[in-house]
């Protein structure tokens, strides 16, 4: 699925008549500067957010294409939940005392693709 997002946004940015490279620097997007259009992949597959937030029970992913693991941390850096992602699926947080926890989400390499603050009701 990484594969295919990717190739949407070279092809988005391709039929707007723009040359394409892909470059991993943090840089996100098409460009119609002087270096032609660009795109960066991680930056594009770390659009996955969490709702609903704040939470009383479950959570879902936004995107969960490539996500492969939820990894639910305290404040104080404590793992409190680790979750295996299947599409479409939800994650029950409601057996967790009230309170603020960073949810990591990670890809099948353990990369992160991205760190939300979610508060548990």
């Amino acid at each position: 699925m990484k594969k295919n997002i990717q190739l949407l946004v070279l092809f988005l940015c391709l039929s707007m008549g723009l040359s394409a490279q892909r470059i991993d620097d943090g840089c996100s997007g098409c460009n119609s500067g002087n270096n032609g259009a660009y795109f960066d992949a991680k930056k594009a597959n770390a659009e996955i957010g969490v709702y609903p937030n704040p939470t009383a029970e479950y959570i879902f992913l936004t995107n969960d294409d490539v996500a492969d693991q939820i990894t639910v941390f305290s404040m104080v850096g404590r793992k409190v939940k680790v979750f295996s992602v299947n599409k479409g699926e939800k994650y029950y947080l409601g057996d967790l005392p009230t309170g603020t926890y960073l949810v990591q989400i990670a890809d099948k390499q353990r990369n992160t693709l991205n760190t939300i603050r979610v508060t548990k009701k």
